[in-house]
């Protein structure tokens, strides 16, 4: 179990191995994690290939076994990095106005942007789903600082909306792996597909010092 903060918000890492068992796709292995307070998966960066491995089902896939186990204790050690960098974040006391330009951006980045004409029944339907979703960030957000003694911090801010990737999100049926349901596909968005980088953006806003 790792640390976030002074106050231990706890992060449990773990390499995650990801096989859709009949070859239509890569074995992937990525760094991953559970923070326990609300039971939503981080999902670490992949831009440098720290730890995030691949590769196909092929006759020389014995062989790349070495190379995946050597992934696996670098995503491990860059996990434990991560966690120092997540710490500062967590150092970062907000108030209201940080928290609402913070969900607004959130929003429009990473979620859906506003009609392009405004006073329109487009626009209305997209301000009230715009409401209800920055709704539930802020309730879950409450809820973490009343009851489970965590501090109103960037680092709680931005679990508020990563929660919300995870678990309520809605997540189209895509034909990429030949996914057997919707279950599975929302299964391999949130580990591997868009809303997984979608996570990794919201913790580099939450970072962002113009925020």
């Amino acid at each position: 179990t790792l640390c976030v903060g002074d106050d231990c918000d706890e992060v449990e890492p773990y390499v995650l191995m990801y096989n859709s068992h009949d070859g239509t796709s890569a074995v992937e292995f990525m760094p991953t994690s559970i923070r326990v307070v609300c039971n939503n998966t981080l999902t670490y960066s992949r831009k440098n290939a720290k730890g995030h491995f691949k590769f196909r089902h092929t006759t020389n896939m014995r062989d790349n076994i070495s190379g995946g186990l050597k992934a696996m204790q670098a995503g491990l050690q860059h996990v434990e990095l991560w966690t120092k960098d997540m710490s500062e974040l967590a150092k970062i006391d907000v108030d209201s106005p940080w928290l609402t330009s913070f969900y607004e951006s959130a929003y429009h980045r990473f979620v859906r942007n506003e009609p392009d004409q405004f006073n329109t029944k487009a626009w209305d339907n997209w301000a009230k789903k715009r409401s209800d979703t920055i709704g539930v960030w802020d309730e879950t957000f409450q809820r973490e600082v009343d009851e489970e003694g965590c501090n109103p911090t960037r680092w709680v801010a931005a679990n508020a909306v990563t929660n919300w990737m995870d678990h309520t999100k809605p997540v189209r049926m895509t034909s990429r792996g030949l996914h057997a349901n919707v279950d599975e596909a929302k299964q391999w968005d949130r580990l591997f597909g868009t809303s997984a980088t979608r996570k990794e953006q919201v913790f580099e806003l939450a970072s962002a010092s113009n925020n």
